[in-house]
């Protein structure tokens, strides 16, 4: 070889020897952002490690900035409403700055007696007040509207919040729920009510592709049964998820299946 290009190969080592150093140092961390301690993870990080919805109560962590969910964070339902069984069909939710979220959807309830399917739709709102962090409980306050047939019209304001009891590297996660809503109703076939409801859940996660959810709550006044809830859901392809288990409307019990996205 000679002088020249010896030169040339030695000021070549320097940016590559540059290259190597910047990449044994990047690599580390990248790993520590992936495989960061669950521990020191905030409730934005919470809803995208773990599936941590109810399938009628409402959740303390909200949907970070600028992401859409298709996982139906704000359980809308027609309360009042006298049903065999309800399904919230869709109701994508979308993140906002400073702890918001917005909903639209649309709901199905199988009604008792004559009458059959009947349709709601309806919108809402949360803002998470409280940011859960270690220790520290995850809380929001939030609210939604219906209208449907027969001049139904009704919502509820709700407290929510969440308290993660345990989360690991491996991805397994436990979470705490608890609540209270004051839920109103107006229609042509049941009249005026109103009333306050507590509730409280526990939801368990695997890395968001199997997740198990219990929760309960006191019946209202124009209800006949508490309504509870056990759901287990497995992840199968991608966002493509299946569903089951068995719940009461605070009108009937039913076994369910479903799937979402």
């Amino acid at each position: 070889m000679s002088r020249r290009d010896h030169s040339h190969a030695q000021n070549m080592k320097t940016p590559l020897l540059a290259l190597a150093l910047g990449a044994a140092i990047l690599a580390p961390a990248a790993a520590r952002a992936d495989d960061a301690d669950p521990n020191l993870l905030d409730s934005t990080h919470w809803l995208q490690r773990h599936r941590i919805d109810l399938e009628w109560g409402e959740v303390g962590p909200v949907v970070k900035k600028g992401k859409l969910d298709f996982t139906s964070q704000i359980r809308m339902h027609p309360a009042g409403f006298k049903a065999d069984t309800y399904d919230l069909l869709v109701a994508p939710v979308y993140g906002f700055a400073n702890g918001w979220e917005a909903t639209a959807g649309v709901s199905m309830a199988q009604r008792l007696g004559p009458g059959g399917t009947a349709f709601f739709f309806g919108g809402g709102l949360q803002k998470e007040i409280l940011r859960g962090e270690g220790w520290r409980p995850s809380v929001s306050l939030g609210g939604y509207g219906m209208f449907g047939p027969h001049d139904y019209q009704g919502g509820s304001v709700y407290l929510a919040a969440t308290e993660k009891l345990y989360s690991d590297k491996r991805g397994f996660g436990a979470y705490l729920h608890g609540g209270a809503k004051y839920e109103l109703f107006s229609s042509d076939d049941y009249g005026d009510h109103s009333g306050v409801r507590p509730y409280t859940g526990l939801s368990l996660s695997y890395k968001r592709k199997y997740s198990l959810a219990a929760e309960w709550a006191p019946r209202q006044s124009f209800e006949q049964r508490d309504p509870w809830a056990v759901r287990a859901a497995v992840r199968v392809y991608k966002q493509f998820e299946i569903s089951g288990g068995i719940r009461s409307s605070g009108y009937r019990t039913h076994p369910f299946i479903g799937f979402g996205f």
